[in-house]
């Protein structure tokens, strides 16, 4: 699904400007690294993305259509901050509850995803008990089994150890064959590898959007 931004303009409370008339065209289906110093705007322009924070002026759209009629998978930092649910299982089917689906269905369902991302034997633990890595695939999972459209992503590998992030790393390169569209805050070197395309930002200017190998090539070094 691609995201374009429109003459965006966003301003915190006190004043300061982050995004001034920025427009942008985010292709879908691909992952797009968004990177660059701290205080640079990224996870301001996630959170502008997903409807999260409004801007000035100017609008998001998707494919023609506002944030407001899409399903967004939120992956943050620290996954433990987003789970509500005493067990795993539970985590999984709480947005198919929502949804008003029947329990058996929301069974089949659960189960079927806990496979796919390998938390079936953990179906029982609460989320609290997981390691990092499986807290961040149970993020996922628990978007995945309502179908979103777009993943939003904010440094998801910043407290992975080597493995964990491993890991994570192939879970993200199978929603990309599943064909979802994926924006991703990352400084991590392997998580620009693994990316179709890099958004480069710099007190909130887009210094460079293109596809990944060329952004390696180029050498840049601001992040």
């Amino acid at each position: 699904m691609k995201i374009v931004l429109e003459d965006l303009s966003f301003s915190y409370r006190g004043g300061k400007k982050v995004f001034e008339h920025l427009d942008l065209v985010l292709p879908g289906r691909h992952i797009v690294a968004i990177t660059g110093p701290n205080g640079s705007g990224k996870t301001t322009l996630l959170k502008l993305i997903a409807g999260i924070l409004e801007p000035d002026s100017g609008k998001v759209i998707f494919d023609g259509v506002g944030s407001e009629f899409l399903r967004f998978g939120f992956v943050f930092q620290n996954p433990s901050e987003q789970f509500v649910h005493f067990t795993v299982e539970r985590e999984v089917g709480f947005a198919l509850e929502n949804f008003g689906y029947d329990s058996d269905v929301i069974a089949i369902k659960v189960s079927e995803i806990l496979k796919e991302f390998g938390l079936y034997s953990k179906r029982g633990s609460s989320p609290d008990e997981l390691s990092g890595g499986e807290q961040q695939r149970l993020s996922i999972a628990s978007s995945v089994v309502y179908e979103p459209k777009i993943f939003l992503m904010d440094e998801p590998t910043s407290y992975l150890d080597e493995p964990g992030k491993k890991l994570f790393f192939e879970t993200v390169s199978s929603l990309r064959r599943r064909g979802y569209s994926i924006l991703w805050v990352t400084q991590d070197p392997s998580g620009l590898e693994l990316s179709d395309y890099v958004l480069l930002l710099e007190e909130g200017r887009v210094t460079f959007f293109g596809n990944t190998k060329r952004f390696l090539r180029d050498g840049y070094d601001s992040i």
